[in-house]
């Protein structure tokens, strides 16, 4: 089978390289063909592959209906590649998106991710984390989810911490 993914990133070319080889210790024959990131994309929206390997990020409030909530013609669901669709999980997102407190709402998230998990419509090979590390000598740092260096512009060193001086 074919094994799409885009061009430009080095770790995902990595991978493709090793899971076509780890195949291959199967006996299965993968065919790696790396394109342009708009073609990739518009080769998924198209449901036009047999395999597609790529990467996801999210912002601060995820919404999973595009990803995981079954596709209608009336909704159609961009990002559903695989054209998955569960009804538990379509109705579960939907309540948990109607259901604005954290502590209420996390344990319907809880049931989405296990049966997403059960289901495999994709598999997940790796997660990244961002670790981060700031020297106790710096002073208003601002570490959050949008990015270890929030308002880096704020950060100091108290003149009596200062260990390296322009000369």
């Amino acid at each position: 089978f074919t094994l799409l993914t885009n061009t430009g990133n080095k770790r995902r070319a990595d991978a493709a390289v090793l899971f076509q080889d780890q195949m291959k210790q199967l006996g299965i024959e993968v065919n790696i063909q790396s394109l342009e990131t708009n073609t990739f994309y518009e080769r998924l929206r198209k449901h036009d592959f047999e395999a597609a390997l790529g990467g996801w990020s999210a912002g601060l409030f995820v919404d999973p209906s595009g990803l995981w909530q079954c596709d209608t013609p009336e909704s159609p669901k961009e990002f559903n590649f695989p054209q998955y669709c569960n009804q538990e999980v379509h109705d579960l997102i939907a309540k948990g998106l109607q259901t604005p407190n954290p502590k209420d709402s996390a344990p319907i998230w809880k049931d989405v991710q296990a049966k997403i998990y059960e289901d495999q419509p994709y598999l997940f090979l790796w997660w990244m984390d961002e670790i981060v590390a700031i020297h106790e000598r710096f002073e208003n740092t601002s570490i959050n989810v949008l990015s270890p260096l929030d308002h880096l512009h704020e950060w100091e060193v108290p003149e009596d911490k200062v260990k390296y001086k322009k000369k």
